[in-house]
C-alpha cells in the first residue's frame, strides 16, 4: 500500500526528533492521563512515535505524530507536512503553514528572520546617516551663502522681515499657492502656507502672518 513508504519516512523524519508547533493547539487530552494540555507555537516538543489513526469521524486513515513535553503525551494530525515554511507563522498565514517543522528548520526560519531584521536596521541607519551628513552639507552651504544672521534662521526653518524670497523658499520651501497685485509698479504679494502667510513687497519679505 502507498501508506507503508509514506509512513516509514515519516517516521524517519520526525521520530524522536524535537519540532515546534506552528499554530495554538488548545484543550488537548494528555493520552496517558486525559489532562487538558496547551501547545503554543514556537515551544519545542520531542516526537515521541509516528503512527496512523483510523476513527469513526474519519473516512480515511489519517497520519498522527504523539508529541511529548514534560512527561505529558498528545496526538496532533499531520498537515501540509512537506511545505516549506515560510514567515513566523502569523495569524493571517497560519492555514497554509505545516502543523509543525524540526526544531532545526524553526531554528533556520528565526535565523533568516533575524538576519532579515538587521538588515532592514543596517539600511534604515545608513539611508539616515547619509540624510544627516546630506543636511549638514546644506547647512553649510545656507551659512556660506547667506552670512550668519539669515544663515542660522534658515537652517532652523525660520524666517523674518527683510528676508528675500529665495531665503524664504529655503526656509519655508515652496508656498502652496501665491496671490498677486500690483500698485503703482509695485508688486505685493501673498504666499500662503499651511496655516501661515508671507507678505512681500517685490522682493523683501515685509509681513508674517501665523
Amino acid at each position: 500500500m502507498f501508506l507503508v513508504p509514506y509512513f516509514e519516512k515519516m517516521q524517519k523524519t520526525y521520530k524522536g526528533k524535537n519540532v515546534v508547533p506552528t499554530k495554538k493547539y488548545e484543550q488537548l487530552a494528555d493520552i496517558n492521563t486525559g489532562e487538558p494540555v496547551n501547545i503554543n507555537p514556537g515551544e519545542v516538543w520531542s516526537c515521541y512515535d509516528v503512527t496512523f489513526v483510523n476513527t469513526k469521524k474519519q473516512q480515511f486513515i489519517q497520519p498522527y505524530c504523539i508529541l511529548e513535553k514534560n512527561g505529558a503525551r498528545v496526538m496532533i494530525k499531520f498537515q501540509d507536512i512537506t511545505e516549506k515554511c515560510r514567515g513566523m507563522f502569523s495569524e493571517e498565514d497560519h492555514l497554509f503553514l505545516p502543523t509543525f517543522i524540526l526544531e532545526q528548520e524553526y531554528n533556520e526560519i528565526v535565523a533568516e528572520k533575524q538576519r532579515a531584521a538587521e538588515e532592514r536596521q543596517r539600511i534604515a541607519e545608513e539611508r539616515q546617516r547619509h540624510e544627516e551628513l546630506a543636511l549638514q552639507e546644506r547647512n553649510k552651504q545656507i551659512m556660506q551663502k547667506y552670512g550668519n544672521k539669515y544663515g542660522k534662521l534658515i537652517c532652523e526653518g525660520k524666517v523674518c522681515l527683510n528676508m528675500t524670497k529665495e531665503m524664504c523658499k529655503e526656509a519655508w520651501g515652496e508656498p502652496l499657492y501665491v496671490n498677486s497685485l500690483m500698485v503703482k509698479g509695485l508688486v505685493h504679494e501673498q504666499w500662503v502656507y499651511w496655516g501661515s502667510y508671507l507678505y512681500f513687497d517685490n522682493n523683501t519679505l515685509t509681513g508674517i502672518q501665523n
